[in-house]
């Protein structure tokens, strides 16, 4: 499987432009601000539905046009098909996501995972290791981009929640019991369950696979963990969620909010103990995410899924030794690279240079 081609239609500085590509290394070359970003946002797109930028559409849109529009072959063996999405600037301002796949409108739990992509820049440093809503959406993206059910059962999580929380504050006032919370609390466990049970899969591997990047392709000396701040730690889930959903059930009426629950969890990040959002180096929290990352590559490959890997101008940021880890690495998938130069870039056999 790999991306052989992109179209862009008004999308970000891009009026129209067509991009193709290999199965091995591809390298977006070009000064800053020509877009290169652009690109590669837009592939990620095509396989998430969502930018990894911006929360709301309508920045995607080129200035001064109405609608955006991006397109992407895939092949897989001798088939392929492609995965369409259009973003269109309605009379009311709102921006409505239409998903075509071979001609074919689809929803969008439809189309994530369909193809897989790993992105990595030094962007994503400060993202990452920035508030946890990050962490849990990156978690909620790899196993929705490898489990439809996931995906599912994650969007009605999130609904749950809401209603939820709605009757917790008229209990609050007054204008409703507990007994209300009965098929909620049952729908909330159930859902909760199913969640934690595959993120502690999910953690466990990459655990495994970024400390072993870390170690032995990086050859730092220091010990990475990723481990999993969950609900509970307990092996039964089910009756451990509800033990404690009662014992903060006042607290919960109070505040009128769900307070427990894969919504409010988080993704820890250790070198020898110490935790990297509060004493890490930006050094070492590039190295860890980036380990991090070649993991998940791994983690869909052990899945049976191919992946492409993006990395957007991460040779600016690495040493000389880690660059050529890096590039032995690119090989092994298809790879989209955007730089500035080439100066990084010894062997160019066999690599599509693109220039923006």
């Amino acid at each position: 499987m790999f991306l052989k081609s992109l179209k862009l239609v008004n999308w970000r500085n891009y009026d129209e432009a067509s991009f193709d590509f290999v199965p091995g290394i591809n390298v977006i070359v070009g000064e800053n601000a020509k877009g290169k970003t652009n690109v590669v946002e837009a592939v990620v797109m095509l396989a998430t539905t969502k930018s990894f930028r911006v929360k709301k559409d309508r920045a995607l849109i080129r200035k001064g046009g109405d609608f955006a529009k991006i397109s992407g072959q895939i092949i897989d063996g001798e088939t392929g098909f492609v995965n369409e999405t259009r973003i269109i600037l309605d009379e009311k301002e709102n921006v409505k996501k239409e998903i075509r796949v071979d001609g074919v409108m689809e929803k969008i739990l439809k189309v994530i995972g369909r193809w897989k992509v790993v992105y990595f820049s030094p962007e994503e440093i400060e993202r990452f290791f920035g508030v946890p809503g990050v962490r849990r959406r990156w978690m909620n993206m790899v196993l929705s981009l490898l489990d439809s059910r996931y995906a599912y059962d994650l969007a009605i999580y999130k609904k749950v929640v809401i209603r939820r929380n709605r009757i917790l504050k008229s209990i609050g006032q007054g204008r409703a019991n507990k007994e209300e919370l009965g098929y909620w609390n049952d729908k909330w466990l159930e859902l909760a369950v199913n969640i934690i049970t595959k993120r502690r899969e999910l953690v466990k591997l990459i655990n495994k696979g970024a400390a072993d990047y870390f170690g032995k392709l990086f050859g730092k000396k220091e010990k990475l963990r990723v481990g999993y701040l969950q609900t509970c730690e307990e092996e039964d889930i089910e009756k451990s969620l509800q033990t404690e959903r009662e014992a903060v059930y006042n607290k919960e009426v109070r505040y009128g909010s769900t307070i427990l629950g894969p919504h409010r969890e988080d993704l820890l990040v250790e070198i020898d103990g110490v935790k990297l959002v509060e004493w890490g180096s930006r050094a070492q929290a590039r190295i860890a995410l980036l380990s991090i990352k070649l993991a998940e590559l791994d983690f869909y490959h052990q899945m049976g899924s191919e992946s492409i890997l993006v990395l957007d101008d991460i040779f600016s940021e690495l040493d000389d030794n880690n660059r050529g880890r890096v590039m032995k690495y690119m090989k092994n998938q298809q790879t989209l690279v955007t730089a500035t130069d080439l100066s990084w870039l010894e062997d160019k056999e066999g690599v599509k240079i693109i220039c923006v």
